[in-house]
């Protein structure tokens, strides 16, 4: 089974499916978060992301086509998990992050969506789609560390990611928003979800 994990920074995308792991009841899972330091591409990414404070046309372009080809690595290892009945691979920023960031960033979403038809084939099962209430302040170092989205970028990014299974449902399996204020709630919820889907 391939679920996808959503929703912008700060809302717990990794803690969720650390703590998932500890209600794992012995069931086969993998991780992969996007984008990761594994691959020359994916650092290239991560850098991009550190080092620019406001994006280009042409440099959100670049982001977006080396974000697929980030994602093309693990093509065969996502294609095992698509079609594996015990085995659940969870990843963090999928296919539906790039038509999101897209087109905060002045691109087209439904061309960028166009970039992933090569995973046609490995849609999710599930998307999960995270949101959660917090002091925007409290990241403040971190966000201006790491280039982080401001605030206003973040409440676009927010209404996108709440249109997203009504613009692209056929494309991210069966959809979930996850309102994730209370972690322990949440995981117990994905946990049940996640089960049902399995059949189990």
């Amino acid at each position: 089974m391939l679920i996808s994990i959503e929703g912008p920074d700060f809302v717990g995308k990794n803690t969720i499916i650390e703590k998932f792991l500890e209600h794992n009841e012995g069931l086969n899972i993998k991780i992969i978060s996007f984008p990761n330091n594994d691959t020359e591409i994916g650092r290239i990414c991560r850098q991009m992301l550190k080092d620019t404070k406001e994006w280009t046309k042409a440099q959100s372009s670049i982001f977006q086509l080396l974000n697929t080809a980030h994602r093309y690595e693990y093509y065969n290892l996502i294609k095992k998990a698509k079609h594996s009945k015990n085995e659940i691979l969870f990843v963090i920023r999928y296919n539906l992050s790039g038509p999101v960031y897209a087109s905060i960033d002045g691109l087209d979403a439904t061309k960028t969506w166009q970039l992933y038809d090569w995973f046609y084939d490995v849609l999710p099962d599930i998307t999960f789609i995270l949101f959660r209430n917090y002091d925007f302040n409290h990241f403040k170092q971190i966000r201006e560390a790491e280039h982080y989205e401001t605030e206003s970028k973040q409440e676009k990014i927010k209404k996108i990611y709440r249109l997203a299974p009504i613009l692209w449902g056929e494309k991210l399996g069966k959809t979930f928003i996850i309102q994730n204020d209370n972690i322990d709630k949440s995981v117990t919820e994905i946990f049940s979800l996640t089960k049902k889907q399995m059949g189990i």
